[in-house]
């Protein structure tokens, strides 16, 4: 099971489930045009898009590939209300504090059989109902960690004072609207808050659910006003259509996509982008027969990566043999990689690049 988790989270008929469906290339989540369809959290283990891996494989002659993976969850709309537990409040917001990260899907189609929550297509209005909400939580949550250590910090203990200065910074930018996630935060400050959970401090990726017409992207001036801060770090998806090519042959979908003027599906855009969201890194490893990839968090040591493939290989590591992959392409296999010196040992304190085949040595 992957390490690494993303919610997908959004109001009652944004497309949640239909995007969950497409990801998975199966009708998992059921979806239907009303509201609250989805009640339990629905789980899918997605594979990472990853060109570099056929290139592994077909260059060391390997017999197939094994992808990272992300799981994915699909989790209960949410409506106004939800920190006082409106609709399925409490139960949305639990489900997302277990996520490493979130994906926001609001609604850019037209479909007069699917009706909005609040009577009109308005991504603005939309993105700051679910904000607000997250806001709301997160507030009640410090409240109560500052009531519960205001004593100690007004008698001089320097460890509460410091945790209560650092919970009022944030609780003051929250009360502004400000999400945790763009504050300015040092070390220790992220590591006061980082018990406590706070759902606004995950990393958010935003998706516009757009119509099948749209592709392969809708003009920004031509759409409903949409905050600057969510323009950053938008994908543009059409979620039904994705979730039709599930029951299409890959030829199908390439002819349909080279229609619509796309070299490739909206949904590797959307994977790679949660990849990056959650600011993971590549590594490899190969066998005699398969090549396989693995996610981990950038800048981790050469002892971690060696821990994420097996205990054992980080408590007996020896060293780490690191190729990096433009190093493989450019030699045309690994002894001819060995004999130009392009394969290098490194100690267990190594910090990874994306990209690098590794070979661990271990007792």
């Amino acid at each position: 099971m992957p390490n690494f988790s993303i919610g997908i989270v959004g109001l009652p008929n944004a497309g949640k489930s239909t995007l969950f469906n497409a990801l998975l290339k199966q009708r998992k989540a059921a979806t239907a045009i009303h509201p609250f369809t989805t009640i339990d959290p629905n789980v899918g283990i997605i594979k990472v898009p990853d060109l570099r891996l056929k290139k592994i494989k077909k260059i060391l002659k390997l017999k197939k590939t094994i992808p990272a993976m992300i799981k994915f969850v699909d989790i209960a709309g949410l409506v106004k209300g939800a920190h006082k537990g409106e609709g399925l409040g409490n139960q949305f917001l639990a489900h997302i504090r277990e996520v490493n990260a979130i994906i926001l899907i609001f609604r850019l189609f037209e479909n007069s059989d699917v009706s909005h929550v609040a009577g009109e297509i308005k991504p603005k209005n939309d993105l700051e109902t679910i904000w607000t909400e997250l806001i709301l939580a997160d507030m009640k949550t410090l409240q109560k960690k500052i009531e519960e250590i205001r004593g100690r910090a007004n008698a001089g203990d320097k460890e509460a004072a410091a945790e209560f200065e650092t919970l009022e910074k944030i609780n003051l930018n929250l009360n502004k609207e400000v999400l945790t996630n763009e504050i300015p935060l040092n070390k220790e400050e992220k590591k006061i808050i980082k018990p406590l959970n706070l759902l606004t401090i995950k990393p958010i990726l935003y998706v516009a659910n757009i119509s099948e017409s749209d592709l392969p992207k809708p003009k920004i001036s031509e759409l409903p006003e949409i905050p600057k801060k969510v323009l950053a770090s938008l994908v543009f998806v059409s979620a039904k259509l994705e979730e039709e090519f599930s029951d299409l042959e890959k030829n199908e979908i390439k002819e349909y996509l080279n229609s619509c003027g796309m070299k490739r599906s909206s949904l590797d855009d959307l994977i790679r982008g949660a990849y990056s969201l959650l600011k993971l890194i590549t590594f490899y490893t190969t066998t005699e027969d398969y090549v396989q990839a693995w996610p981990i968090k950038d800048s981790s040591t050469a002892l971690r990566a060696a821990g994420k493939i097996h205990s054992d290989f980080a408590k007996k590591f020896i060293r780490a043999e690191i190729l990096p992959y433009k190093k493989l392409i450019e030699a045309g296999g690994l002894a001819e990689a060995s004999k130009k010196g392009r394969i290098k040992a490194q100690g267990k304190k190594y910090q990874l690049k994306d990209g690098e085949i590794i070979h661990f040595k271990h007792n």
